[in-house]
């Protein structure tokens, strides 16, 4: 059964610009990842980083529409650096290969925050 049929609605926040999404999903604390020439083979820490795409609101069927204000947004997810990070990255298999070229293609369509008046 999906979200409507339980009575459920989305909305996806798509004026929050990616450095926002990657402190949103705490993925600012790992290092900065090096993108190789080519692809390689190797452990995931070592050649493998998570990147956000985006992020969904879930809410209640017939509250209606309702904005967001994407600089205060942006501004509170700001203080999400200052958090302590407690996870610890999953590895779902032994050995990863990199692929350049996704790496290169995420990094080229990065989006900053978008602003938009009503």
């Amino acid at each position: 059964m999906d979200a409507v049929g339980l009575g459920w609605d989305v909305k996806i926040l798509d004026g929050l610009g990616h450095e926002d999404l990657e402190k949103l999903m705490a993925l600012d604390v790992f290092p900065k990842f090096e993108i190789p020439s080519k692809s390689i083979k190797g452990k995931i820490l070592d050649i493998e980083f998570e990147h956000p795409d985006c992020v969904l609101v879930v809410f209640p069927s017939g509250v209606g529409g309702f904005n967001v204000n994407y600089e205060k947004l942006s501004w509170s997810i700001e203080k999400f650096s200052a958090l302590d990070w407690t996870g610890k990255p999953n590895s779902l298999s032994k050995e990863h290969v990199c692929w350049d070229i996704i790496y290169k293609t995420v990094e080229a369509v990065e989006k900053p925050l978008t602003i938009s008046s009503p």
